[in-house]
């Protein structure tokens, strides 16, 4: 960050050195301070959103891996069954599917 600072200062500073009457260095000068000031923005923001980013993505796995554990568990209870036709999960009382409208086959108790 450091170099990034001297070399906008240079870049602010040598339009004036190369033109003695400063006609139009202070546009030069100014645009540079700006993108010098963006720049170390980026580089001092930059690291702060990839560490938020990379938490959310953690909570979101991690949410996904309770979900998956919690709809697992509801299979093997028979609480939800999957379609035979498209799969998706219906709870164990429903006639037909929901999604395809493809009837659903009861387990018959003996």
């Amino acid at each position: 960050m450091l170099a990034v600072l001297v070399i906008t200062i240079i870049l602010a500073v040598l339009p004036h050195a190369l033109n003695p009457d400063h006609s139009a260095g202070w546009m030069v000068s100014y645009t540079v301070l700006g993108t010098g000031a963006f720049v170390l923005l980026l580089l001092y923001i930059d690291p702060i959103l990839e560490e938020r980013g990379r938490k959310q993505w953690e909570d979101d796995v991690r949410y996904s891996m309770k979900f998956i554990a919690k709809v697992q568990q509801e299979i093997s209870d028979g609480t939800v069954i999957p379609c035979q036709h498209c799969g998706s999960l219906l709870p164990s009382n429903s006639l037909k599917c929901s999604h395809c409208g493809a009837p659903i086959r009861q387990k018959r108790l003996e």
